[in-house]
């Protein structure tokens, strides 16, 4: 059991730290193209939160939606978070064994409420996008 818990915890380490490469190899192809320095800010990995949780419960008619992510992924109300879900699977040529999936990105959620240390409330404002328990969560910001 703690040998499954460990992989989990790797997991989501790994996908939190792929994202933020990801998203930082956005921003300097985007700082090169328009011809902008590229700060060490940008580049700075260590001075950004990445957290990942899932939603508990979403209300349908109001959009509200129940987290598990709060004080202590340093998050503050008006903050963005990204609901995706797994997406195409990335297999190694060679062997064909799966090493991960792709994100799709379905909505964007702004908190409203932060409840507790492991738990805020966010709202929805796309209401024609419908979401459910479980989807993942992401959040990659600047530390304060």
């Amino acid at each position: 059991i703690v040998g499954e818990t460990m992989i989990d915890f790797v997991k989501k380490m790994h996908e939190s730290i792929a994202g933020i490469i990801k998203d930082q190899l956005k921003q300097v192809a985007s700082a090169r193209e328009q011809n902008t320095p590229v700060t060490n800010r940008l580049l700075d990995a260590e001075k950004l939160v990445a957290a990942t949780g899932e939603i508990l419960l979403y209300d349908t008619q109001s959009g509200e939606t129940f987290i598990n992510l709060g004080s202590n992924s340093q998050l503050a109300v008006g903050d963005k978070l990204i609901v995706f879900k797994q997406g195409v699977a990335l297999k190694d040529p060679q062997s064909g064994e799966i090493l991960g999936y792709t994100d799709e990105k379905i909505t964007e959620l702004i908190i409203s409420e932060i409840r507790g240390p492991k738990l805020c409330l966010a709202v929805n404002n796309k209401r024609d996008v419908i979401l459910g328990k479980g989807l993942k969560i992401k959040i990659q910001k600047p530390v304060r």
